[in-house]
């Protein structure tokens, strides 16, 4: 009797444990991963931002004073093939470069001093490998008497012929959509909270990461565990939803924004989009806890998968701490740069069915 027993315990919990877990903030069920990373090279960048570009991974960090963009050969188990640019302001220069987006053979670099977009190329003759930078625009400033007026950062591609920034303005004035020559076209977008705050405010506290594929934009808070999802349909960006994907836990005292530090989780590091999902990954700890010299306190170990109706779908729980993500589609391969504890480079395989 007691055999039997046991044996109808093991199987209930073996039934619980196979079947999928329930989204907290929406009742979705969603599966659970456990992947591990296999380890390429050592990087000597700090906390690099990276992108897919063809067959090649861009690696680019604007503490680097040579050298600030590394290119690295997936096909040639990520062999570094080539470099390019440096600190300044001369021609290949950038004060302080961010790599926004990446398409084909072409990638983007925001210098956020200058608000200007350098827009490079790969280019492949025969074994050498090189980037060119094929031009460089500037996006205008125009402050408003009397109102602290923020500038655009990270201009990413949407479309064919626009571009996307983000502004922090307050709402309706949250993002810019822009021409091919970054001139506005229009001010959209609203803050996840409701209450009246300051720009100051909305650009400190509600700040976050962007992502685009094709037509469709994507924006992430670093501090509250919240979604929205646009599309860009002519000269016009439409919003499709907006979510917390987490239950938020935060307060407003005098125009500011007050997290709960027994129960506000975070934060975010890092957002990509492909054609299928949106990746989150997700620093699953109390935001009071986040430490920056600490990998296991200021990495993530945790990726948060949902699709473009905002249903989360999937969490992927990885075997080492990272500081960013890079989605290859073609290949179903996630990159990252992990820190144990040298900062490198590694890759996980997707799951085949999320």
């Amino acid at each position: 009797m007691f055999l039997r027993n046991l044996i109808f315990f093991i199987l209930c919990i073996s039934f619980i444990i196979s079947c999928k877990l329930k989204d907290e903030s929406s009742g979705n069920s969603y599966k659970e991963y456990e992947l591990k990373h296999k380890q390429h090279c050592e990087i000597y960048l700090h906390r690099p931002h990276i992108q897919v570009a063809d067959s090649f991974l861009i690696v680019v960090s604007h503490r680097q004073n040579d050298g600030i963009c590394q290119l690295y050969s997936i096909e040639r188990n990520m062999e570094m093939v080539c470099t390019y640019g440096k600190i300044g302001n001369g021609p290949k220069e950038f004060l302080q470069p961010v790599l926004t987006y990446a398409t084909g053979n072409i990638f983007a670099l925001n210098d956020l001093n200058l608000t200007s977009l350098a827009i490079m190329q790969i280019e492949t003759v025969n074994d050498s490998i090189s980037v060119r930078e094929l031009k460089r625009m500037k996006a205008p400033y125009i402050p408003q008497k009397g109102e602290f007026m923020p500038k655009d950062v990270r201009f990413m591609k949407i479309g064919k012929e626009h571009y996307v920034s983000s502004l922090y303005a307050g709402n309706n004035r949250f993002f810019t959509l822009s021409d091919s020559l970054l001139q506005p076209v229009l001010r959209f977008g609203e803050s996840p909270i409701k209450e009246e705050l300051s720009t100051f405010v909305m650009r400190s506290r509600l700040g976050g990461k962007t992502a685009v594929h094709k037509n469709t934009f994507i924006f992430a808070t670093n501090d509250l565990p919240y979604l929205a999802s646009y599309s860009l349909q002519n000269d016009s960006m439409i919003k499709n939803w907006s979510m917390f994907y987490k239950k938020p836990y935060y307060g407003i005292s005098n125009g500011d924004i007050l997290y709960s530090k027994e129960n506000t989780t975070g934060p975010m590091i890092d957002l990509k989009v492909d054609s299928q999902y949106i990746y989150v990954l997700y620093l699953d700890q109390l935001l009071s806890d986040y430490d920056y010299m600490d990998t296991e306190k200021s990495c993530s170990n945790k990726i948060f998968v949902f699709n473009h109706n905002g249903e989360k779908v999937a969490c992927m729980n990885l075997d080492c701490y990272l500081s960013q993500i890079a989605v290859d589609s073609n290949r179903n391969k996630i990159y990252g740069i992990a820190e144990n504890p040298e900062t490198s480079l590694v890759e996980f395989d997707l799951p085949e069915n999320l």
